[in-house]
């Protein structure tokens, strides 16, 4: 099977999509299918099955920063519960963001787990293969050949492209990374996606989304949002981003805060 099989949290079985079996049918309480060989290596179409007694299990939650967020504790963050973390990679004009080397250090000492992102303004397809190529050079540079590059869709000038036009830019920067070995997803935020900008199924990429149900301050501690307020779309949810007023220790600013349901690495 694919480099994701060993890694599965408990509570996650994967089946080829012709061999699942019967017994798990009335046990099912989420599944995902995803498509081609686009998703974490596997071959073929694959189903993700979630029972509802391990489903606190399977579920982590993170966070994701920038120089916003100023110098970390990322000590102080592991030991508050933080399961991964998501670091902004450079900044618009591609040099790197000015905590980067830290946040990396920080996370590998402390064995937290990450990925990056990049906010896009690609207009245009050299655009778009410039940004992603931005981002593979810092990765390389630092050594880093496992992480994800999550592409941040949500700028105004993306919304008039067309679905089409954007669409593509965004295949750019999934091939640009894929051809240098390295693993693709999106984010943006609930409207973006639901006023259709882009064709997120073609993509067949994993989709984090960002909607807040709630406005106020939200402690690390506390529990997400109820199932309730999960976000809906048309395909399989990587992860939810249900706060940007997160509180946790060892970070003074606040913080995106975010809950992943399938497994992160």
């Amino acid at each position: 099977m694919g480099r994701w099989e060993e890694n599965w949290p408990r509570g996650f079985f994967c089946f080829p999509k012709s061999k699942i079996p019967q017994q798990t049918a009335g046990d099912l309480t989420h599944a995902a299918v995803f498509r081609g060989a686009g998703y974490g290596g596997f071959p073929f179409s694959y189903i993700i099955v979630r029972t509802e007694i391990e489903k606190g299990i399977a579920m982590m939650k993170g966070i994701d920063v920038s120089e916003y967020q100023g110098i970390i504790d990322w000590k102080k963050v592991k030991a508050a519960g933080c399961r991964f973390a998501v670091l902004r990679a450079v900044r618009r004009d591609g040099s790197a963001d000015m905590q980067f080397e830290a946040n990396v250090r920080g996370c590998l000492e402390n064995d937290i787990p990450f990925d990056v992102y990049r906010y896009t303004y690609a207009l245009l397809p050299t655009e778009a293969q410039t940004e992603a190529d931005q981002v593979i050079r810092l990765l390389q540079a630092y050594g880093i050949r496992t992480c994800r590059i999550w592409w941040d869709v949500e700028d105004r000038s993306l919304e008039t492209r067309g679905k089409e036009v954007l669409t593509g830019l965004i295949r750019t920067a999934e091939n640009t990374a894929a051809g240098a070995g390295y693993a693709f997803g999106i984010y943006t935020g609930l409207f973006f996606y639901r006023e259709g900008y882009f064709d997120g199924e073609s993509l067949d990429c994993p989709l984090w989304i960002a909607d807040y149900p709630i406005s106020r301050s939200f402690p690390f501690s506390e529990e997400p949002p109820a199932d309730g307020h999960r976000p809906v779309i048309g395909q399989p949810l990587f992860a939810w981003q249900y706060s940007g007023k997160g509180i946790i220790e060892g970070i003074l600013a606040p913080v995106d805060l975010d809950v992943c349901y399938m497994p992160f690495r």
